[in-house]
């Protein structure tokens, strides 16, 4: 009979197996085939993928040099629905397009594509596109002279950069804070944002950058009436740029030299203005150029044809300081040739701009002009009149600037404490690098360590569950035999030792006794413990306490399926089944049958 069941388990095990390789077979041709159409799509992928960044390479080359032919990239790019479906590919097409339409002059174009650009950055949680593109709008609206907005949106670009821990945005944007300031004629807050950004570029060895944060430092300086703190600056930024290379950087530096020596030395000037204008014309360039020569007494024809294309230049890129600074020019040359009715009206004009866009600096030295001219031409009521005025005017800013020169001072010392500490946190910075290594190396060892316990865990207890399931093969051998015995009982066959044990066992039930000792069983079996462990060692029966264990559980578990024992506490059960302690029972429960009494309990009433 054991036989029987023994060659039933084994085609039973035998067809599992079979289940189980076929149904790897299908499992395994399910991955062919998913492998095979992930590689034909992962090719169209790769195809889509080149040709987005050879266009947008191209895009990003062309934004400067040729702006139409970046466009022309960024709008076939912005065609593709791919494009469009994917906030990471289409944000750095809109932030190329925005920088080319900028750099074409369409800057109300530009300010429409970066509107789009916050809300997409949100939904991306793409803070570094979002700090750039504020930078950008912050620049268009520097182009259109609006100080006040170019604060706002670099303040903004500035926060965004500062979270994200992107350094240069973070300088970027301070450097257009300060240049605002600087337009505002507030020159404290202006020269403190122009020192941390120049700190920052330092630190990053951005050597263009460094020359740009340079020259705007000498700018202020300069207006502070510090002209050897200026000089220092601008000589430092026309190293920087000649140390860069790069032409636009350098005509910037050297016309910003000139625009230092202009009043001290003006062949010096003249000559670092010319410098300039050989790499990069610019207005202000030209500009510079034009005002030194009429300082100089130059009023010729090429001076005024140069003034007549900068007012021209000027008025189409709406540039107001430019155009308002060209009434100044020609003022003066008016006024040298004796045509003071029309120097006057330039003024007026020059000062109408001034007022209404907000450049205190050409208002009053507009104003300062006029008056000189009044005075000249005996216009001395109006001359009076205004004069009041600009001594009022002149005692305020002379007050402010005074203010500020002393903060401007005290926020350089600042700067250089800033440093300082910035030196020494990169220091610091270096030795938390060297711990924070350290601690990850110790975290990877406790990491490996507790998965090699998970995986010791794992396999202890699928040991656990193999020698449950042969015990629970040597239950089903006993009962069997127990039936054995009795078929051998009825038919009055001598019975061996063990068989005297398994029916002292079944009839008997010696085991509902709690306080049972082995040597009680002994003694009615009238045999020595010896012979008792020779004989169930012969029968391959486990020991002599675990088979008295194994009776009471099946007692257990009938009095659990027992429909009139439904009302018995699991303590109650325990005691009838002759288990001692409830705690007994339950680790004596749980180690035969893998379950414990409580679920057991549960599934019996159920059912």
């Amino acid at each position: 009979m054991l036989n029987s069941k023994c060659n039933i388990q084994l085609q039973y095990k035998t067809r599992m197996t079979k289940v189980r390789f076929l149904q790897h077979g299908i499992r395994i041709c399910a991955l062919v085939w998913l492998l095979h159409s992930c590689d034909s799509n992962r090719s169209g992928r790769e195809a889509f993928s080149e040709q987005y960044q050879h266009w947008l390479k191209m895009a990003e080359a062309y934004t400067m040099t040729n702006p139409d032919s970046s466009l022309i990239y960024a709008d076939s790019l912005l065609k593709n629905p791919k494009v469009l479906a994917e906030d990471s590919l289409l944000i750095p097409v809109l932030i190329n397009k925005a920088l080319a339409l900028r750099a074409s002059g369409m800057r109300d174009s530009c300010l429409s594509v970066l509107a789009q650009l916050p809300a997409l950055c949100k939904r991306s949680r793409d803070t570094a596109n979002w700090s750039r593109a504020e930078n950008i709008k912050a620049a268009a609206f520097e182009d259109y002279g609006q100080p006040q907005l170019v604060i706002k949106h670099a303040s903004r670009a500035y926060e965004l950069a500062k979270a994200a821990g992107l350094q240069l945005h973070t300088a970027r944007a301070l450097l257009r804070i300060g240049g605002a300031y600087s337009e505002k004629r507030e020159l404290v807050k202006a020269q403190y944002h122009l020192l941390r950004a120049y700190l920052v570029f330092d630190a990053l060895d951005s050597l263009a950058h460094v020359s740009e944060v340079a020259t705007r430092i000498a700018n202020n300086y300069n207006t502070l009436g510090k002209l050897d703190s200026a000089l220092w600056y601008g000589r430092l930024a026309v190293r920087k740029a000649e140390a860069n290379g790069v032409p636009v950087v350098r005509a910037q530096a050297y016309n910003n030299l000139g625009i230092l020596f202009k009043n001290s030395q003006p062949d010096s000037a003249i000559y670092w203005y010319k410098q300039s204008q050989a790499l990069d014309p610019t207005l202000e360039v030209r500009m510079n150029l034009i005002s030194i020569a009429i300082q100089e007494g130059d009023y010729s024809g090429d001076v005024q044809n140069m003034l007549d294309s900068l007012m021209a230049d000027c008025r189409a890129q709406k540039r107001w300081s430019g155009i308002a600074r060209c009434h100044l020019q020609y003022s003066g040359i008016h006024e040298i040739k004796g045509e003071w009715r029309l120097a006057a009206e330039e003024l007026e004009k020059a000062i109408r701009i001034g007022d209404s866009v907000g450049i205190g600096f050409i208002s009053m030295v507009g104003r300062q002009a006029l008056l000189e001219m009044f005075t000249k031409s005996g216009r001395l009521p109006e001359a009076v009149q205004l004069g009041n005025q600009l001594i009022r005017l002149k005692d305020s800013i002379e007050r402010d600037e005074k203010i500020q020169a002393m903060q401007a001072l005290q926020q350089y010392n600042k700067s250089e404490k800033l440093q300082q500490e910035l030196e020494r946190k990169q220091k610091e910075s270096g030795l938390k690098d060297v711990t924070n290594r350290k601690q990850k190396q110790v975290i990877i060892l406790l990491l490996l360590a507790l998965i090699l316990f998970v995986i010791i865990i794992i396999k202890a207890r699928a040991r656990n569950r193999k020698r449950l399931a042969e015990s629970n093969l040597l239950i089903r051998r006993y009962w069997e035999e127990a039936a054995k015995l009795k078929e051998q009982l009825k038919q009055s066959t001598p019975l061996s030792l063990f068989e005297k044990l398994v029916h002292h066992l079944e009839h008997d039930k010696p085991w509902l006794n709690p306080e049972l000792k082995v040597d009680d069983i002994l003694e009615k079996l009238n045999c020595t413990r010896k012979a008792i462990t020779a004989a169930l060692e012969h029968e391959q029966a486990p020991g002599l306490v675990y088979l008295v264990q194994q009776y009471r559980v099946q007692a257990a578990i009938r009095l659990m399926q027992d429909p009139h024992c439904k009302h018995y506490k699991i303590e109650v059960i325990a005691a009838e089944s002759g288990f001692g302690s409830y705690r007994t029972f339950h680790r004596v429960f749980v180690q035969i049958t893998g379950r414990k009494p409580a679920e057991y309990l549960t599934d019996a009433a159920r059912s």
